[in-house]
This record gives structure tokens, C-alpha cells and sequence, in this order.
């Protein structure tokens, strides 16, 4: 196909994070093989020439030109301000070398590099809002609300909103949101487009006839992600079907979760903890029964779709996540392929535990899942295809 406008993407996150591999690579390719010239830019921690070279070749292979920056985790405001002077500049060089018309910001650091390049070679911004970051730090206790840097990033949030030409979020509860809040105007909604975290679907029936019940975790441990609660689930999911197992998949430290393993008699028997590629995933998710997605709740999280719900109804697994979490509730109710926790009670959770275990009994729910996969975090069909 021919006629297709170049884009740079630009990633502020080092493109061996699983993240990049599942949320930016996947759809990049897609588009890339549907004429689309792109252009990558990701900011590495480090990385040897030798790993530069095979990285460059691997990703020309898909089409994709890629080039990468350097960074430094935390640093000084200044230090911050070199590095996004740094993305400005590349910004410029491979717009004008490649004659690309569609600056694609992944975030708010990568929008703030790429506005003003945007205007200054009157290109098309896209600004690709992921996640509310202010929110998010405040959320987990790293900023206040009332103090310069919250209220500082979400001016700079609000005025990238208004003066992007095209939105992307990941769920239509923030949107909703913003739009109460009046922080979205009608002029603005009409730039939105809604695109989840999507996921490959598997063309082939996977995880039919599964003899015990395997409760299956997929993700990062510790901060957002509540490892306590998910063990606690697991404990009563074990007096509904005694001896089964947590399967639990993350790049992670395990040693944190192993040693309240003993608090709640449980072993290594009972629970394995291990890091798989993210390509390894999917296959691995045969072994298990239902999927678990906790997150500390909080406003920012109206905006988050987890890629790990994807996985599970993929795989054909039904789903327990905590409620106000994007728009997963209303999905999983819906379609009937999984359970929302409006709390963390006991109570709740033996509830919870006794739902998830009766709907991975249900004939047809394997399907069912992978339906609802299909229809609405299907990689091609949906995410590229947006």
C-alpha cells in the first residue's frame, strides 16, 4: 500500500521494556506493514553497539527506522531539561531527514519534547495520553496534590490536550471523566480516540480441559500492583478448590512474594514465581484457569487498561480485578468472563473467590472470554486499526 504519511514515535522508555514490546513494537509493525513509514525514538538506560546493531536490523526487518537517546533514572530538574532538549533536537533532525508529517508522543514527557517541534515544523501532533501521570504519582504518595509539581504537570496536561490535533486514551471512563470536569472541552472530545491495551489473539483454542485449578498473575510485583491481595485471593480461592495452584509470571523480584508465602502456609508447592519473555506468555497462560489484575486504587486508575486482562480473556480465562479500574467493570459484567472486588474485606474477597472459581467451571466460558478478546482488545482489529 502506498500513499501513507510518514510518523516519528517517540517512546521515553527504553525499548527492552515489556511494555514497548507489547504496546508500542506490536502496533508499530502493524502499522508499518500497512504502508505506514515509521520512525522510532526510545530513550536507553545503556546499550552496547553490538546491541544497538542487532536491535536497528531486527526492527528494519519490520520497516520500522529506529534510533535511541540516553537517559539517566531520577536526576536533577536540570538534568531532566538537558534530556528533553536532547529529544527536541533528534525530533527536528529526523522529520526534516525523512520528510515525516505525524509526531506520535507516547505520554507526557514525550509531549512535552514533541509539541514544540510539532508547531515549529507545522506537523500534526498526536499526543498519546496512556496514563494520567500527576495522578499517578499522586495516587501512590510520591507528590502532593496541592504542591507546584502536581499542579505544574496538569497545566502542562490540560494545555497539551487543547492544543494536540489528535488524542489517544485508553479507556472511555476517563474521558467521561475529564469531560465532567470540564478539563475536556466538545471541541477537544472530538479528537479523542479510544484505544485499549490490546493483545494478539491466539487462533487456535488454548488451556481447554485443564484438570486443576490454576490461578494465574501476569505483571510487575509491588507499587501499583498489590502482591498481599493477590496472595489473600489466592488463600480463599484454595478453600473452594483445595490444592490449587498460583502461577505467577513477572520480570520482578520474587523474593518479596516467597517470604509471605510461610505467613499464609502456603509453599513453593503451591505457588511458582518466575520470569518469562513476554513472547512466552500466552503459552504459558494454558496451564492456568483464571487470571488476577489488583491495583492500588485511585483516581488515576479510571485511565488505566492492564495489557494483563487482554492476556487472560486471550487465553481464555475469566478474570478477578478490584473495581474503578478503566473500564474492565463494565467490560467483565457485561460479558459475564469475570468478577469486580468493590473492596478487600474478607468478605468480599471469599465472595469474589467463590464467583471466579464457579465461572472457569462454566461450560463455554473459555470461548466466551476469547470472544470478548476478540471484540474488544484485538491487536489488528482494534488497536492497529484505530
Amino acid at each position: 500500500m502506498t500513499g501513507r504519511p510518514g510518523a516519528v514515535y517517540l517512546c521515553y522508555f527504553p525499548i527492552s521494556d515489556p511494555l514497548v514490546d507489547s504496546q508500542v513494537l506490536a502496533y508499530l509493525r502493524g502499522l508499518a506493514a500497512d504502508g505506514f513509514r515509521i520512525h522510532l525514538i526510545t530513550f536507553e538506560l545503556s546499550l552496547k553497539p553490538e546491541a544497538e546493531i542487532l536491535i536497528r536490523d531486527r526492527l528494519e526487518r519490520d520497516r520500522i527506522t529506529w534510533s535511541c537517546l540516553y537517559y539517566r533514572p531520577g536526576g536533577s530538574l536540570l538534568q531532566k531539561c538537558g534530556e528533553g532538549l536532547r529529544g527536541v533536537g533528534r525530533l527536528i533532525r529526523v522529520i526534516l531527514k525523512n520528510d515525516l508529517q505525524i509526531v506520535h508522543a507516547r505520554a507526557h514527557p514525550a509531549a512535552l519534547m514533541a509539541y514544540p517541534v510539532a508547531r515549529l515544523l507545522r506537523r500534526k501532533l498526536l499526543f498519546d495520553v496512556r496514563g494520567l501521570i500527576a495522578d499517578e504519582y499522586a495516587d501512590i504518595g510520591r507528590w502532593s496534590r496541592s504542591g507546584y509539581l502536581f499542579r505544574g504537570v496538569k497545566r502542562a496536561e490540560t494545555f497539551l490536550l487543547r492544543h494536540a490535533d489528535a488524542i489517544v486514551f485508553l479507556t472511555r471512563a476517563i474521558v467521561s471523566d475529564l469531560v465532567s470536569r470540564k478539563t475536556l472541552r466538545t471541541e477537544d472530545v472530538a479528537k479523542v480516540t479510544v484505544i485499549p491495551c490490546c493483545v494478539d489473539i491466539p487462533r487456535a483454542p488454548v488451556g481447554e480441559g485443564r484438570r486443576e485449578f490454576v490461578l494465574a498473575y501476569v505483571g510487575k510485583l509491588g507499587s501499583w500492583y498489590l502482591d498481599e491481595e493477590i496472595l489473600r485471593f489466592f488463600v480463599a480461592v484454595r478453600r473452594v478448590r483445595p490444592g490449587a495452584r498460583l502461577l505467577v509470571l513477572t520480570q520482578s523480584p520474587g523474593d518479596p512474594l516467597r517470604e509471605r508465602l510461610a505467613l499464609l502456609r502456603l509453599s513453593d508447592r503451591d505457588v511458582w514465581i518466575g520470569a518469562v519473555a513476554h513472547s512466552e506468555v500466552s503459552s504459558r497462560l494454558q496451564e492456568a484457569s483464571a487470571g488476577v489484575a489488583f491495583y492500588r486504587p485511585g483516581y488515576s486508575k479510571l485511565a488505566t487498561s492492564p495489557t494483563k486482562v487482554g492476556d487472560y480473556l486471550a487465553a481464555g480465562l475469566p478474570v478477578a480485578i478490584n473495581a474503578s479500574i478503566g473500564d474492565c467493570d463494565l467490560m467483565l459484567r457485561e460479558n459475564s468472563v469475570g468478577v469486580s472486588l468493590q473492596d478487600f474485606s474478607e468478605l468480599e474477597i471469599e465472595r469474589s473467590a467463590v464467583r471466579l472459581v464457579a465461572l472457569a467451571e462454566e461450560a463455554g466460558i473459555s470461548d466466551r472470554c476469547r470472544e470478548v478478546a476478540r471484540k474488544e482488545l484485538d491487536l489488528g482489529a482494534i488497536g492497529v486499526a484505530r
